[in-house]
């Protein structure tokens, strides 16, 4: 199974979600193409070879296996490990955001009809445990970044993939 995703992308996906949700709005942006197919990171930075990054560790540039330390291999297969997470995090929290915005709407649709003053203190709490989620995404993402700059500090082919810049993790963020 292949499955794309650009870090853009899910930052647009979980900014509607978020705002769905008591208007909260989520960003993060690499600027370059970070995909997951199967079990591998792929890595396309705006010039190069692609990078794959496999869950066992192993780093291939343009196709090549690059030899790497076995310590470096354990921090490849952690990047690898992370990535996904993340992905299934969000994943997970675009679901959440999507059920809280149906639920505030037929909350919304409920106190209309019955005058039911507490829908609104509902939802909230809800939200509130979305933009809770959303955080330690942000939080995950930095952690992800160190990660990232751990390898290319090792690993100089590794250098140019490092796409999580420093100040692109720091302007991943919810606000309320």
């Amino acid at each position: 199974m292949r499955r794309h995703l650009t870090v853009a992308s899910l930052a647009l996906s979980l900014t509607l979600v978020a705002g769905v949700a008591s208007a909260s709005h989520f960003s993060f942006s690499t600027g370059s193409d970070m995909e997951i197919e199967g079990d591998r990171v792929v890595l396309t930075p705006s010039e190069g070879p692609v990078a794959e990054i496999s869950s066992l560790g192993e780093l291939r540039i343009g196709g090549r296996l690059i030899a790497v330390e076995a310590r470096d291999r354990l921090l490849l297969a952690q990047y690898n490990a992370k990535v996904h997470g993340i992905v299934q995090r969000a994943v997970e929290i675009g679901i959440q955001g999507a059920g809280i915005g149906i639920r505030a709407v037929g909350e919304a649709l409920a106190a209309m009809v019955t005058g039911d003053h507490d829908a609104s203190s509902r939802i909230e709490a809800k939200a509130a445990t979305l933009k809770r989620d959303a955080r330690d995404l942000c939080r995950d993402v930095n952690k992800l970044r160190r990660l990232q700059d751990r390898i290319a500090d090792d690993v100089e082919e590794f250098r140019p993939y490092a796409l999580i810049d420093h100040d692109r993790a720091a302007h991943c963020e919810v606000e309320d």
